[in-house]
């Protein structure tokens, strides 16, 4: 039995054995009584209405996060007395793809909360209001209210681990299991990779390399290369397929920080191109900061462009001395024109083509399948792509939720 209905059932009999007391026995004080345990419920269900008044919300912590990664925030509700503050709680009116795991009371610091978030999707999100709950001093009644107030969050794409024949490290052929989720990328440093030899400090091993090779593999530091790559992703509308949060955008944002995290630690700058109105173009830059203004805009990045991908590559073909690495689930003419004008100013390209049902794939069977239609209906500008000195790699979803991806044959 619940509490509440407990506490109600107590008071009722309380109250009914008073009065039937009083009348057997004719004491007035007995009347008294009865109706005074009667009127509780309503005296505590007044005090609890009374905590709601006045009060207001200040949030501080974190402004950004990476993608499934647990958010402390603290909530401070002000405007209520001591008393009342001990009948309060509140927490975050948040959107579909952030979830309130807990929230937790200081007992040192009365009105002061703990709250653990959890974001499961990149973006940006505005918080305008918190929920205020207040209950009633014996916890027969809870009472909700919203209060406004304006915070933000950024959450950042989980970089994926990248392939070594994506990475140009090794030759492959067939379907090679390419990527595997991480929980956070590594800040990225500039340097160059070695077997470990007697001497090396630990805290200088590349354990992303170690996990891949079997063998210790340490960094050196370098100076800064002249190349420079751009990032690219399809940002047209109508361009993001599948089902969040593993939509084609949301993977492409994933990879796409991935690239750039191994480019910065080669010592490469660094460029991103998204072809949307709302996102300014990042230059080219190198280091950690940059490293996190990219990150930002990738989380910000929406489908909601008029640009094709293949215009915005051509816009910039100029910079065609540059390495380009395009996202797409949806190649068409104008992104052949674009790869066409960028490889015959002298650049070099690699591309990612994404399949379209990459966030509706159960099965391996499915994921196969999916993968031909895909193959099928893009065969005739994928041979084209083909034809051009450029690398090109499809990406589909498998079983259990990891990536694999073959070369276009």
């Amino acid at each position: 039995m619940e509490l509440w209905r407990l506490k109600f059932m107590s008071l009722f009999f309380a109250a009914a054995f008073m009065l039937v007391v009083a009348i057997r026995l004719n004491i007035d004080q007995m009347y008294l009584m009865a109706g005074i345990l009667v009127s509780i419920p309503l005296v505590s269900y007044i005090l609890g209405n009374l905590a709601l008044k006045n009060v207001t919300v200040r949030r501080s912590g974190a402004e950004t996060c990476f993608e499934g990664d647990p958010v402390e925030v603290e909530i401070v509700i002000e405007g209520a007395n001591d008393l009342m503050r001990n009948l309060l709680s509140a927490r975050d009116v948040t959107s579909e793809w952030i979830s309130v795991e807990s929230v937790t009371p200081d007992p040192d610091r009365p009105g002061h909360l703990r709250e653990r978030l959890v974001a499961r999707r990149r973006g940006r999100y505005v918080f305008t209001a918190a929920e205020i709950i207040a209950s009633d001093p014996l916890g027969l009644f809870l009472f909700r209210r919203q209060v406004p107030l304006h915070s933000e969050l950024v959450v950042y794409p989980v970089p994926l681990e990248l392939p070594e024949a994506f990475l140009g490290r090794e030759a492959r052929s067939g379907r090679e299991q390419i990527i595997t989720l991480s929980r956070r990328g590594e800040t990225p440093e500039m340097h160059s990779t070695r077997e470990y030899q007697p001497g090396d400090e630990l805290r200088y091993v590349h354990w992303p390399s170690t996990a891949r090779t079997g063998r210790f593999i340490v960094k050196d530091r370098e100076e800064p290369t002249d190349r420079t790559t751009m990032i690219a992703l399809d940002l047209r509308q109508g361009s993001e397929m599948g089902i969040a949060p593993h939509t084609s955008l949301d993977t492409a944002a994933r990879l796409a920080a991935a690239v750039a995290r191994e480019a910065l630690a080669e010592g490469e700058a660094v460029a991103l191109l998204l072809p949307e109105e709302e996102i300014l173009p990042l230059h080219a830059g190198r280091g950690t900061d940059h490293y996190y203004e990219l990150l930002e805009n990738l989380a910000r990045a929406r489908a909601n462009s008029p640009v094709p991908l293949g215009e915005a590559i051509m816009q910039h073909a100029a910079q065609g001395h540059a390495r380009l690495v395009f996202f797409t689930a949806v190649p068409d003419a104008f992104l052949l024109q674009g790869l066409s004008a960028w490889t015959a100013a002298g650049g070099s390209a690699t591309g990612i083509l994404l399949d379209p049902m990459a966030g509706e794939i159960p099965t391996e069977t499915s994921g196969a399948h999916a993968l031909e239609q895909f193959a099928a209906s893009a065969e005739e500008i994928g041979a084209a792509i083909h034809r051009l000195p450029l690398n090109v790699f499809y990406a589909t979803r498998l079983e259990d939720w990891t990536w694999n991806a073959a070369e276009h044959p």
